[in-house]
């Protein structure tokens, strides 16, 4: 599976979000969208996954535009998980969560048995202690733990994200890379907007910069990424070499 941007541009008060973005995104990958705030991340996410329409250009899955695809055959494509979801307190994490398995009531199947994809989740995000609690007794890691765990069970071929890692100490946000990899290597395209942009390369995923000007663009090399940081951030950078990965952090003014 192929996902494109071609030409997307889109528009918000005169200000160009995105001007003229032209991408592709193949499967078996991961791939992290940085910029500063207001640059348009959720904006992006909100267009490719077919919730927003841009002012020109189009999305095209497999040579086909999103726009041609019904409700139901995007979301058995496309997952979604925002930065800001809304839940009913009332309701338990795994009532919550089964509302990813709500398109594949519909045929065809959808590629493994709800009880697979709910274990994937279970494990991977540690949630058998947490299926039959309300979510108003969670905490925000907690629910946000349940709010990946739809996307999971949704098992869709395209994932997008919107801050992951909201709410997640150290440890699950290990855990989430660590399915993401399971993810990738069955061939799925996850796309997610993150501000911690280090653990998105400690893991090797395709970083991607989002600048104020509207422009997407992949950055591959240290010496790129440290002059795309500063033009995009407005702060001094530097890196560190650890192994086989950089660490990038911003420079003190004063020295010290």
């Amino acid at each position: 599976m192929v996902l494109e941007l071609k030409k997307i541009t889109f528009k918000f008060d005169e200000r160009e979000i995105l001007k003229d973005v032209s991408l592709s995104f193949n499967q078996s990958s991961i791939n992290a969208i940085i910029g500063p705030n207001g640059s348009g991340k959720t904006t992006f996410l909100r267009i490719v996954s077919g919730l927003l329409l841009p002012d020109s250009g189009e999305i095209v899955i497999d040579r086909k535009s999103i726009r041609e695809f019904s409700y139901i055959e995007r979301a058995k494509i496309i997952s979604y998980l925002s930065q800001f979801p809304s839940y009913n307190k009332e309701e338990t994490l795994l009532e919550m969560a089964k509302k990813g398995d709500y398109p594949h009531k519909r045929l065809p199947p959808p590629p493994r048995p709800f009880c697979e994809r709910k274990k994937i989740a279970e494990d991977f995000l540690d949630l058998k202690n947490l299926w039959d609690r309300k979510l108003g007794s969670l905490s925000g890691g907690e629910i946000q733990r349940g709010l990946i765990a739809r996307v999971i069970i949704q098992d869709t071929p395209i994932l997008l994200f919107d801050e992951p890692t909201n709410h997640l100490d150290l440890s699950y946000r290990l855990r989430l890379f660590q399915l993401f990899d399971k993810l990738k290597r069955e061939g799925k395209i996850i796309i997610y907007a993150i501000h911690d942009f280090n653990i998105s390369i400690r893991f090797k995923h395709n970083i991607f910069i989002l600048s104020r000007e509207g422009k997407l663009k992949q950055f591959k090399e240290d010496s790129q990424l440290i002059d795309a940081l500063r033009e995009t951030y407005g702060v001094d950078f530097d890196f560190a070499k650890i192994s086989d990965f950089s660490i990038f952090y911003p420079k003190n003014e004063n020295g010290g």
